[in-house]
């Protein structure tokens, strides 16, 4: 058995600032603990600095590889010209140009023999061209969620029509080559493995007509988080901790839920903190609110202080696609977390600090009350 394993990235995985990120890095120091021999060759989609990324894999005993652009940084009109003409997805449109990333991957194969194989991106699917001409023991092919609905509800919930014009432009293009991808994987006989993030973005697509049959897995909460934190919740002054931007409309109109029956409730007078990027335009909404304090965009250490402090975690989220990443960070720090269930679709709850309330306003408060009060008697806050 060769028990080494190649990671195929559209960006450098490190610092993993956005959920895609967590969830790679997750896969990737997951492969390291369980003492795999790992190399990373990352496509550096964004035109990062990759001094960071370097020195962090190699404390990681990962061998990095950064393949910088040639083509993509001044061409993006272009990219956008092409991805219409071949009606591909423009990040794959720019991935696709870069034919010196696809010599790099194959000059590597073939000195390099490597057991398995992770794609990390669908956007990454030139990558097969090069890949069907090696032998490997297992090749797998992640889905960080159910890709094309996930542009489709972007485009539902953006304000400016040229942007709701751009992702579902973008969600049809995407659709369109996870169709490519399915008649891909059936003809290669099963020669792929499937990595969904939870069985629910697996049964939506089955429910599609794709990929049913196809082998594949689930990666079940793999969220990498660097250290432990010390919980030392604040109990003279508490709060619970809502760590998602306003400017999203999932995350905006969640909070605005809660919030109609929680500002009039007189069992939990606590204040919600929300973290991340905010415009004034969605500040200003939350004003007039006495239950809730918007921070704005914190730093890390500023975030991991707020998780050390808080009562809970409050996921209130009642429409949206795709994963909810602060709920897995919640349970990886080991945090109590009170979702909807709707938000827990396709989390695994069978933490201790999870609670699961029902998609009403009265439910979700109640267990809102209820850890408060654990916290305030001293009690273990579980619920299991």
């Amino acid at each position: 058995m060769n028990n080494s394993k190649l990671f195929i990235t559209p960006n450098l995985v490190y610092p993993a600032f956005d959920g895609g990120r967590k969830l790679t890095l997750g896969r990737i120091m997951d492969a390291v603990e369980n003492s795999m021999k790992v190399t990373l060759i990352a496509f550096n989609y964004q035109f990062e600095m990759p001094g960071k990324a370097k020195a962090f894999f190699e404390r990681s005993g990962v061998e990095f590889i950064c393949f910088n652009p040639l083509n993509a940084r001044n061409n993006r009109v272009m990219d956008y010209a092409l991805s219409m003409g071949s009606f591909k997805s423009v990040y794959a449109q720019r991935i696709d140009r870069e034919l010196d990333f696809f010599e790099l991957l194959h000059a590597h194969l073939n000195q390099y023999g490597y057991g398995t194989v992770s794609v990390e991106s669908i956007i990454l699917d030139g990558a097969f061209t090069i890949l069907d001409k090696f032998e490997f023991e297992r090749i797998e092919l992640v889905f960080h969620n159910v890709e094309s609905d996930f542009l489709k509800s972007l485009s539902a919930s953006s304000k400016s029509l040229s942007v709701k014009f751009a992702y579902w432009l973008e969600s049809k293009k995407i659709a369109r080559l996870e169709r490519a991808l399915d008649t891909r994987q059936r003809e290669m006989m099963g020669r792929y493995c499937l990595v969904f993030l939870t069985q629910y973005d697996y049964e939506i697509y089955t429910k599609k007509g794709l990929f049913e049959n196809a082998p594949y897995e689930i990666n079940v909460n793999n969220v990498y988080v660097p250290h432990k934190i010390n919980r030392n919740v604040d109990i003279a002054t508490p709060f619970f901790l809502f760590p998602g931007s306003l400017d999203f409309t999932f995350n905006r109109d969640g909070i605005l839920w809660l919030l109609q029956n929680y500002e009039k409730d007189v069992t939990c007078n606590i204040k919600i903190y929300v973290t991340g990027a905010v415009s004034d335009e969605n500040a200003f909404i939350f004003r007039r609110y006495r239950k809730i304090e918007v921070l704005g965009f914190v730093s890390e250490n500023e975030l991991m202080e707020l998780y050390s402090k808080c009562i809970a975690v409050v996921s209130p989220i009642i429409s949206g696609s795709g994963i909810k990443m602060k709920n897995l960070e919640a349970i990886a720090y080991k945090i109590p977390l009170i979702m909807t269930k709707f938000s827990a679709v396709g989390v695994q709850t069978e933490s201790c600090n999870t609670w699961v309330s029902d998609n009403n306003q009265v439910d979700f408060i109640s267990k809102m009350t209820k850890v408060l009060g654990m916290h305030l008697e001293g009690v273990e806050c579980c619920d299991c």
